[in-house]
């Protein structure tokens, strides 16, 4: 039995590899996830001022 420094030195480098992969696409993947839920309630309170705006120019309409 001989030990092959140069294929155990490829194959960490290979695992360690494959593991950053993952860890990067977990990270990106939920990266994306919480700036649509912030969208999301952008988009939420952007509506509620848009509401609250049209309220007011009816009263004032009204008046």
């Amino acid at each position: 039995m001989n030990f092959s420094w140069t294929a155990a030195t490829a194959q960490v480098i290979v695992f360690a590899l494959i593991i950053l992969f993952f860890v990067s696409l977990f990270l990106f993947v939920n990266r994306i996830i919480k700036h649509h839920l912030e969208t999301k309630a952008s988009l939420r309170r952007l509506e509620e001022k848009m509401e609250t705006i049209m309220k007011t120019m009816e009263e004032y309409r009204r008046s």
